[in-house]
């Protein structure tokens, strides 16, 4: 009927993750154990979801969602003692949201959306001296910082149908964050606010022929009334611009070029938070803006789809790390970094019963060092890669029954990482992981049954997150799936 509802529970939990065989490191990790040291993490958590449809005038939906989860954070291997022996014993969110719609006016032309959501999180993080992760009362008490956000958002957006393909749509949004923190028991404490403000205009139409427009313009604007201990910032405004020509050249073949001017304001855990001596806080951090042109087009067609995107983006101050002297991290700004790429995606049908699909991206980001575009940054790596094969097969045990079979590789080129220890950029070398997932799919037996099988990392190849980081090995999964 009129009503829908969404109930989820949700138990997960692990002692470790399995580095991959052959793995050895000098410190920080066991030596006769290939479970990696202080990867554990347990997580409970829930969702529930009312909706409300009021004939063809609107609707209104109530969703509520709560986690509780502990984790550790694996130490970094190549920096001895110096590196950071964390946990999080406590990490608690509850997210609550409100949203309608209402059509109104002439042949449904107007349509108003709104929407209340308020987020509330909590965490502990935990320090300690050395890899036993154990420590007396008081130092433990000295060493935990406590924290708190609350965050509310209200957003509101009206648009209006023009003649048969045009529109015109404007969107208010604000978002208040208030984050409280405590370095050790006892310690006072701060209390830091931000205030996010978007007012927007946009407009879509026909240029005639075959020829689409999208444009826009609006104001982003950010405020910190507290600051708690650390200098406070004066107001920034900033506008935003958006821009869009689509060129169809045919039901199956368009052509597309987009631009705009961006902003993205530090969060507050960027500008003050130290992480128990971790970071040195950046309260000077001004915004990233960034100007983007992207030129691209795409195919569909009955067995197969192409598209393919070439973009240019440049970014001014942007935010990335850098290691001090005292061996510290912080956040400042680069005055400009420049990224080239280009996207490739598509996918082909084989028969009937299978799909191959992948995209590929290069990316050459550099940020200006004495005029030109060749220093490199943290964290992009040089080219991204997927690939994916989906059969499905007849098995010929049970009438009715498939067996469906996917294999998918993900592939990660040369990237740079900061090294806290010598603190410049690390190289990291590429990477390939390969996946695979048979799923028995059984007849008659509820609405669907899977009896299924993963194996992660198939090939059980050493990966990175970061330089000192490993990622988990090979993983071997199965369980079943019945839709009732």
């Amino acid at each position: 009927g009129v009503w829908s509802h969404l109930a989820a529970l949700s138990v997960q939990g692990r002692d470790a993750f399995l580095l991959p065989g052959g793995a050895s490191f000098e410190s920080n990790q066991p030596a006769l154990r290939r479970s990696r040291a202080n990867s554990d993490r347990s997580e409970r958590s829930g969702l529930l979801r009312v909706s409300r449809r009021f004939g063809g005038k609107g609707s209104l939906s109530l969703s509520a969602s709560a986690i509780d989860a502990e984790k550790g954070i694996p130490p970094e291997t190549h920096l001895g003692p110096e590196a950071r022996f964390w946990r999080v014993p406590r990490w608690r969110r509850a997210l609550v949201s409100l949203q309608g719609e209402r059509v109104f006016g002439g042949q449904e032309r107007t349509r108003l959306l709104a929407g209340l959501a308020i987020d509330a999180i909590e965490q502990q993080i935990q320090s300690y001296p050395d890899s036993t992760y154990r420590a007396d009362a008081a130092s433990l008490a000295a060493d935990r910082e406590s924290g708190s956000d609350r965050t509310g958002t209200l957003r509101a957006s009206l648009a209006r149908r023009i003649g048969r393909r045009s529109h015109l749509s404007g969107v208010v949004l604000l978002r208040a964050s208030r984050h409280e923190e405590r370095l050790g028991e006892g310690e006072p404490v701060f209390l830091y606010e931000q205030l996010l403000t978007r007012a927007a205009i946009e407009a879509e139409g026909d240029l005639g022929g075959s020829i689409r427009y999208r444009a826009g313009v609006g104001l982003d604007r950010s405020e910190t009334p507290e600051t708690g201990d650390k200098p406070s910032n004066d107001p920034v405004a900033e506008p935003v611009l958006t821009g869009r020509l689509t060129w169809e050249i045919r039901p199956d073949a368009q052509v597309h070029l987009k631009g705009g001017r961006q902003t993205r304001f530090p969060s507050l855990r960027e500008l003050y938070s130290g992480a128990l001596g971790r970071f040195e806080p950046s309260p000077g951090l001004r915004p990233e803006t960034q100007l983007s042109i992207e030129l691209g087009g795409g195919l569909d067609g009955r067995r197969g789809s192409l598209a393919a995107t070439l973009f240019l983006q440049s970014l001014r101050d942007g935010i990335v790390r850098v290691s001090l002297p005292s061996g510290k991290l912080q956040r400042r700004n680069e005055e400009r970094i420049r990224s080239l790429g280009l996207e490739v995606s598509g996918g082909v049908r084989i028969g009937d019963r299978l799909r191959i699909e992948g995209h590929h991206t290069f990316l050459r980001a550099r940020a200006e060092q004495d005029g030109s575009y060749d220093a490199r940054l943290e964290g992009r790596p040089d080219w991204l890669s997927y690939l994916s094969a989906r059969r499905s097969l007849s098995t010929g045990l049970i009438r009715g029954a498939t067996l469906d079979l996917l294999v998918e590789g993900a592939f990660t080129g040369p990237r740079s990482s900061l090294d806290a220890s010598s603190g410049r950029l690390a190289r990291l070398p590429a990477s390939a992981v390969w996946n695979l997932r048979t799923a028995w799919i059984l007849p008659a037996v509820a609405k669907r049954t899977e009896v299924f099988l993963r194996v992660d990392n198939l090939l059980d190849q050493l990966v990175f997150s970061q330089i000192g980081l490993p990622e988990a090995g090979r993983e071997v999964g199965g369980g079943v799936r019945i839709v009732l």
